[in-house]
């Protein structure tokens, strides 16, 4: 079995409900919406958040992944099981 989750589908989460804590490499205003780029135990990714996010370079967020957005693939079909 393969676990797989697609990059925009973290979203930030409070301590108790994170899969993981990652560092905020950089914060990137965009209007309506901040990127954050974040170093994850598999290298870097950029989470998607509400403008008004207050993380910055250098802080520690907690992040963690809808239910929906999560994949769970057959090791020899390939096939996604959780259809």
């Amino acid at each position: 079995m393969a676990l797989g989750v697609r990059p925009p589908d973290f979203v930030l989460a409070n301590d108790d409900d994170a899969l993981l804590k990652v560092r905020v490499d950089v914060r990137e205003p965009m209007g309506a919406e901040v990127y954050l780029h974040v170093d994850g135990p598999w290298g870097p990714l950029v989470v998607r958040t509400e403008g008004n996010e207050p993380a910055r370079e250098g802080d520690m967020v907690g992040l963690r992944v809808p239910d929906e957005a999560i994949y769970l693939f057959d090791g020899e079909t390939e096939e996604n099981v959780l259809v």
